[in-house]
């Protein structure tokens, strides 16, 4: 064999190695052919429950598992760009074809292009528990729960009214006056006073059994008031605690409640310019658990970032911190893509398809079942 001819067959060599498949560092979806270099690269930063990555290095989350899906419904071959800073800024210096998950801004959108949200964060803040007892006396003080103890005194006195009436001739023992020298006026106040207890103890299920109608249609009323307690106790229930505002009780409502506290957010994000913008002074941070475990510690009062990240952040530490969500500043979580890109709509057709079922309402719960 000739030099000439050595140097030929050790040059095809080398361009098949170059282009086998196996060199290609690519994740690609089921289904699709193998390329020699990626279509696509997809910047991802950790962030639960839109990203997270295991142990083994793979990722899973809300956002992971809907690009899953967009990519195999539209045949994309892609790999993962594990990115540490502003996924946004990666997208914007071309370094990846799109990223998530990103949080859409009107400062981000002069200089890329955001899809459609495919989930909407509620701002929400994160402290220790703290129940003031002046906050609960004044609740069960209000006029609210005042007025409807009066309303429940009335319907009861109502109910014993009749039950009184029914019984107070057949069943003197229990309905009738406490003795017969005692004065009509009296007697019959005793008697009501007896209905009003009958009719008190049934509507709370608790039926000591000292008072019973022994009449026919004293059971046929006793019956009924049974049935009507039964609906009306369970719509009392959420009067009082509405009333009273229990719920509330012990949590932090945004913005006011943040006046004077000492805050922590994650540095650059949208949570940060929120506070930044109620003009509320704040420590960063470069994660939320970082904040969490400050507000354990008692370095800082509250954390503020979504509700989704505070309560994913605290299933990770195991802490057992009070989390108060509200409606300020939602914060819309999508994927950005360079302007004019031409996956924008394809992935916008893709994903308003995917996220209008039952199975992306499922998806959702499993990764954050207390959104």
């Amino acid at each position: 064999m000739s030099a000439r001819s050595f140097l030929l067959i050790l040059t095809l060599l080398g361009a098949l190695a170059s282009t086998s498949p196996a060199n290609a560092q690519t994740d690609l979806v089921p289904g699709t052919a193998p390329a020699r270099v990626p279509d696509l690269k997809v910047g991802i930063v950790e962030r639960p429950p839109f990203a997270m990555q295991s142990s083994s290095g793979g990722w899973s989350g809300i956002g992971v598992d809907l690009w899953r899906m967009i990519a195999e419904a539209k045949g994309y071959a892609f790999h993962w760009v594990p990115l540490k800073s502003d996924p946004a800024q990666a997208v914007e210096t071309g370094a990846v074809d799109l990223a998530l998950p990103v949080t859409a801004s009107p400062k981000g959108e002069a200089k890329l292009d955001y899809t459609l949200p495919f989930f909407t964060a509620r701002l929400g803040a994160a402290g220790l528990s703290s129940i003031d007892p002046l906050s609960v006396a004044e609740a069960f003080l209000s006029w609210q729960f005042l007025r409807i103890m009066l309303l429940i005194a009335t319907l009861l006195l109502i109910v014993g009214v009749i039950m009184w009436a029914i019984e107070h001739r057949a069943n003197k023992e229990e309905f009738g006056p406490a003795s017969d020298g005692v004065g009509r006026f009296r007697g019959w106040l005793h008697g009501i006073g007896n209905g009003f207890w009958w009719s008190g103890v049934t509507m709370t299920t608790i039926g000591y059994g000292d008072k019973a109608p022994k009449t026919m249609l004293g059971r046929a009323v006793a019956m009924l008031w049974m049935l009507v307690a039964m609906a009306l106790t369970s719509g009392l229930t959420a009067s009082i605690v509405a009333a009273t505002n229990l719920q509330q009780i012990g949590r932090l409502q945004l913005p006011q409640d943040l006046k004077g506290e000492q805050i922590g957010a994650v540095e650059d994000s949208a949570t940060a310019a929120y506070l930044k913008s109620e003009n509320l002074p704040f420590k960063a941070y470069d994660d939320v658990k970082g904040a969490l475990q400050d507000v354990e510690a008692g370095r800082i009062d509250v954390a503020v970032a979504p509700v989704s990240l505070l309560r994913q952040a605290e299933k990770s530490l195991g802490s057992h911190l009070t989390i108060s969500p509200s409606q300020a500043n939602p914060s819309l979580v999508t994927f950005a893509l360079p302007q004019d890109s031409r996956l924008a709509e394809p992935m916008n057709t893709e994903i308003l398809k995917l996220t209008t079922t039952s199975d992306w309402t499922h998806l959702v719960k499993r990764y954050a079942p207390d959104r």
